[in-house]
């Protein structure tokens, strides 16, 4: 069943009730007008990224309750964030990042900055519309294995 639907950026996203939460899904509306400029990576090609990282990724959008976080995806490993996004402004994304990492990472690119909502001393934001793909997918893997590392070692 689908609940809304809404054009972002040559992309038809819909948001479709799954059985505990709601599940988030963006199609191409036109595979011709979707194409990215080389080197930069679109919403769809980012949430599938994030889901080809492994199996125990999970996305969801958790804070469909607040105001203005209706559209918030997030993706986990071991049942904790490590990517998050607003889908109606894909702006910046949100990553875990090593605290003695981030200051050289702003002072490198200019498409790093504070994350949204998060603490600047652990996290990153990143703006995937001015990001190379290739600087994107290793901050996010980076992220993905800090997350992973620290919430599946010896329990």
């Amino acid at each position: 069943m689908v609940v809304k639907k809404a054009r972002k950026r040559d992309l038809l996203c819909e948001y479709v009730a799954g059985m505990d939460e709601m599940s988030y899904l963006c199609m191409a509306d036109c595979v011709t007008k979707v194409s990215s400029p080389p080197g930069l990576m679109n919403i769809e090609d980012y949430r599938y990224y994030c889901l080809s990282m492994g199996t125990d990724v999970e996305e969801r959008l958790p804070f469909q309750k607040f105001a203005g976080g209706e559209g918030v995806l997030v993706f986990y490993v071991a049942g904790h964030m490590f990517s998050f996004f607003d889908c109606n402004d894909f702006r910046v994304v949100s990553l875990k990042c090593q605290p003695d990492r981030i200051d050289d990472l702003k002072a490198r690119y200019a498409c790093i900055g504070n994350p949204y909502n998060e603490s600047p001393r652990h996290w990153i934001g990143i703006n995937p519309v001015t990001a190379p793909d290739d600087l994107l997918k290793e901050l996010t893997r980076n992220s993905y294995e800090i997350v992973r590392e620290k919430y599946t070692r010896k329990k």
